[in-house]
């Protein structure tokens, strides 16, 4: 239910919690979601990027983001990056959903800032994603009540990690149907499946080379927390190496129909 109601276009969505208490409530403006943000707790505030420009303004004004920040915010057409300040870590990303029935790419592109004690993240489409992270800090499951906004930051891209593995992991199961049938009809299939999995790379090797890099953010993140992101660079390496085994595979099979062909 609280998805659905974000989804139908609250400004802003806001977490408060530490080991013990937990409050959540919706704001159209940082002077709204201020008023209950306590400095001593860990703060989540998810922003959705459909609201009027006007508080990505705000929001920059209020917390001091640099204008190279600011400008990425509102570019929907930037790349994946890192960004590290001394106060905070910015990283843009995106999460990728294959429609594999008409073989199109989707990628929802979604912000984060990191600084002490608290995190935004910015996503052009629903907070639906991070809802299941929502209900596991509110009902107090695992152990991210009692961890840091650090943790909370590794849940996050830890999220879009295995969604993107989930959706390699069924691009495998198709070239495994493709592969079995080489016929006339799937030709077109398999370039339209190797084409969606190129285009794919533009967002899958950058995430790769800014989690590499997030280190950078040793003043953001514990060092106690870093197995927890070397364990998160190593699934996004291994979903980088599934895309370009599954395009290599994909490949075979072409050459494979065009030597059948030509024979």
């Amino acid at each position: 239910m609280e998805a659905e109601k974000y989804s139908e276009g609250e400004s802003m969505f806001i977490v408060d919690f530490d080991d013990t208490n937990y409050q959540e409530w919706y704001a159209d403006s940082i002077e709204s979601a201020n008023k209950c943000m306590n400095e001593k707790t860990a703060t989540w505030i998810n922003i959705n990027c459909s609201c009027k420009s006007t508080l990505i303004d705000e929001l920059t004004e209020y917390f001091g983001f640099s204008g190279i920040v600011s400008t990425n915010l509102s570019d929907n057409n930037s790349c994946t990056q890192l960004m590290v300040y001394p106060e905070y870590a910015y990283l843009s990303f995106f999460n990728l959903n294959f429609n594999l029935e008409n073989f199109t790419l989707s990628n929802d592109r979604i912000c984060s800032i990191l600084g002490k004690e608290i995190i935004l993240t910015f996503q052009e489409n629903s907070g639906a994603l991070f809802f299941p992270i929502r209900e596991k800090i509110k009902s107090s499951t695992g152990i991210v009540r009692r961890m840091k906004i650090d943790y909370l930051q590794y849940l996050l891209l830890n999220t879009v990690v295995e969604n993107m593995h989930k959706q390699f992991e069924d691009v495998k199961h198709l070239t495994a149907q493709l592969e079995k049938g080489i016929e006339e009809k799937n030709n077109e299939q398999i370039f339209q499946l190797k084409k969606m999995l190129i285009d794919s790379r533009e967002h899958v090797l950058p995430l790769v080379n800014a989690l590499s890099n997030m280190n950078r953010a040793s003043g953001l993140i514990a060092s106690r927390m870093m197995i927890y992101y070397d364990d998160l660079l190593a699934k996004a390496q291994r979903n980088f190496r599934t895309l370009e085994s599954q395009i290599e595979q994909l490949n075979n099979i072409q050459l494979y129909r065009y030597s059948s062909i030509n024979q």
